[in-house]
């Protein structure tokens, strides 16, 4: 009766317009939830009546809100008390999904079922008790997936959408989404989560899950929007307020991304990382200054913050201040703190940073040393690296001699091997990447190398449509994030007018993610804004974009 009661309260405000319920073990796990009050209580037979009396409270000061009681004969049913204190919690409060006290009971027993498989025995005497017991319907499903079973889950969804004509609407609602979910089928899942908003409007996981849609389709914009509502739902969870940063930089509103992190560094005053993120978004904007300050204040509160990154960020944006003395400084610094970390891939970092600051001959001649004494698996990335760096410079000979040195496994070693084939025709780059990643689960990887082979090939034209193809499929904060690479392709075959800020907003540096592909990007990126300010009539900004270019592109 005790999982009863609460479960009870539970179901009914799920959906209330101001309440969202979520079941907690004890009051010690109310902070990991946000929680802003905790109900509890206990019940008792006395004097031959059933009596409930709960205690609703304030949980960070744990101040006693109210106490609701309720009360019935010893024998009878427990719903209806737990109606009571739903409704006192919140007039809005819904009936629960089911009348049926034994359809509830065995509901109850299975979602409690230890072990889980046990739990179809009780779900399926739930919904033959009432057909109609929507919640069942769902929490079966819900319990099948996290066992693996997607086909049975599948039979189960199939049954209560026959059912879901006497469901409540906020499980007709969810039955969509899973629905849509289980489906692959992201514009079902869009409608269904729209019409969860409307059927429980106080959740915000709908609303961030909605935005998360938005945002895998770039809509930043409306992605943004969802995401601030998600956080005025759930206004302590700090990782909506850094994610509505991101995504308001993402859609060219610096004030509004500045505003959340802020906002974010309010409640985590001791925290590195949201001094970090507030860095990022002025890196993003070319505010380099700005994001110099932040990533000061990072490394200030937390030198060892994701392996010393800070200082890693700090070389890059002296760098892009024209400073190349001051960021080697500050990249001696970052190589020096990998170093205490027993880091193994110092020498591969440096070479990487000589490579992008325009001193190729020595990124190529530190790294071929390095790959000749390096572990095998250290070696094989230092190849890889090196078999782009001559892709890029239309050095097919070269590329190809060392992907033949390079034994890196996995889609790494494979888009290496790919990109250091004999340059041909675009159609021959095409039905080569069909050879050479046939699988379906290699589809993203085909487009990928189609993209930059078809680019290290200067087949511009040809190359937009792969890159777009991978643009659709990730994120800016992603190291396939292809803006730049895309933002080339289309000045250099005279479609200027498709380049749009996104493209070539300054890209976070982040050393946990530079890979191979990294020079891909940058200093092209310096090429891409000259060529676009040229064009739009800034002189003076793109001869200031070209002499940085000149200095960091090693001729």
């Amino acid at each position: 009766m005790s999982r009863g009661f609460a479960e009870a309260v539970r179901l009914q405000l799920a959906g209330a317009p101001r309440v969202e319920p979520v079941p907690i073990r004890s009051l010690r796990d109310a902070p990991a939830v946000g929680a802003s009050e905790v109900l509890e209580g206990h019940f008792a037979v006395v004097g031959g009546r059933l009596r409930v009396e709960t205690v609703l409270e304030d949980a960070a000061s744990v101040r006693n809100l109210g106490i609701i009681h309720a009360s019935g004969p010893a024998g009878g049913e427990m719903l209806p008390l737990a109606e009571t204190i739903a409704r006192a919690i919140d007039p809005g409060a819904r009936p629960l999904p089911t009348g049926s006290s034994q359809a509830f009971a065995d509901y109850i027993a299975a979602i409690h079922a230890n072990p889980p498989a046990q739990a179809d025995v009780g779900f399926d005497r739930a919904v033959g008790a009432d057909p109609g017991f929507g919640a069942a319907y769902l929490a079966w499903v819900e319990s099948l997936l996290a066992r693996g079973d997607a086909a049975r889950a599948a039979q189960v969804l199939a049954a209560a959408r026959q059912k879901s004509a006497g469901f409540q609407a906020l499980e007709r609602a969810q039955l969509d989404l899973a629905s849509a979910t289980i489906a692959g089928d992201r514009a079902g899942e869009r409608r269904a989560l729209a019409g969860l908003m409307r059927a429980d409007p106080a959740d915000a996981s709908v609303y961030s899950r909605l935005s998360d849609l938005n945002a895998a389709a770039h809509s930043y914009r409306d992605a943004a929007a969802l995401c601030q509502k998600a956080s005025e739902r759930d206004p302590v969870n700090v990782l909506l307020l850094n994610q509505l940063g991101y995504l308001r930089a993402w859609a060219g509103d610096l004030d509004g991304a500045v505003d959340a992190l802020e906002r974010y560094r309010s409640l985590r005053p001791e925290e590195a990382n949201p001094s970090d993120s507030l860095g990022d978004a002025y890196y993003w904007f070319g505010r380099f200054a700005e994001a110099e300050r932040a990533y000061r204040a990072a490394y200030a509160k937390d030198p060892s913050f994701e392996g010393g990154s800070e200082l890693y960020k700090l070389a890059w944006v002296r760098l892009m201040q024209g400073d190349l003395k001051g960021a080697d400084g500050a990249f001696a610094e970052f190589l020096q703190a990998r170093k205490n970390a027993g880091d193994s891939l110092v020498e591969y970092r440096k070479a990487q940073w000589e490579f992008q600051t325009g001193r190729h001959q020595e990124a190529v001649a530190r790294l071929e040393r390095f790959a000749a004494s390096a572990q095998p698996g250290e070696a094989s990335l230092s190849y890889a690296q090196l078999a782009v760096w001559a892709a890029g410079e239309r050095d097919r000979q070269g590329a190809q001699a060392y992907a033949g040195k390079s034994s890196a496994a996995g889609p790494m070693g494979l888009l290496v091997s790919f990109l250091a084939q004999p340059a041909t025709t675009p159609a021959e780059w095409s039905a080569r990447a069909a050879t050479a990643f046939p699988a379906p689960e290699q589809a993203g990887l085909r487009r990928l190398a189609l993209a930059y082979a078809l680019l290290s090939s200067q087949e511009f034209a040809a190359s937009v449509e792969p890159l777009r193809e991978v643009y659709d499929t990730v994120q800016p904060s992603s190291p396939d994030w292809p803006g730049v690479p895309l933002a080339w392709a289309l000045i250099r075959s005279n479609q200027l007018e498709r380049v749009t800020p996104l493209l070539i907003g300054y890209q976070a540096p982040d050393p946990a993610v530079q890979g191979p592909l990294g020079s891909l990007s940058f200093p092209r990126l310096l090429e891409v804004r000259a060529a676009l300010a040229a064009r739009q009539g800034r002189r003076d900004e793109a001869q200031a974009y070209l002499r940085l270019f000149s200095a960091y592109g090693g001729g």
